[in-house]
């Protein structure tokens, strides 16, 4: 549901909504993988430095 309401974001141009589901689905896939918070931040990390990302690592308040 969460990759849903992130593309329906998208095509609504809502990209205050598409940057909150995003983190969403990348807390949801660190869950699901063992990735703490640490991991999450170094591979959003280096996204960001490789351009492969949009945005910025975000300080995450819980573990995912």
């Amino acid at each position: 549901r969460l990759s849903e309401d992130c593309h329906a974001a998208a095509l609504q141009d809502n990209a205050k909504a598409v940057a909150t589901l995003e983190g969403e689905i990348d807390k949801a896939a660190a869950k699901l993988w063992g990735i703490n918070r640490d991991e999450l931040k170094a591979i959003q990390e280096a996204l960001a430095e490789t351009g492969k990302s949009k945005r910025p690592a975000r300080e995450e308040e819980e573990d995912p």
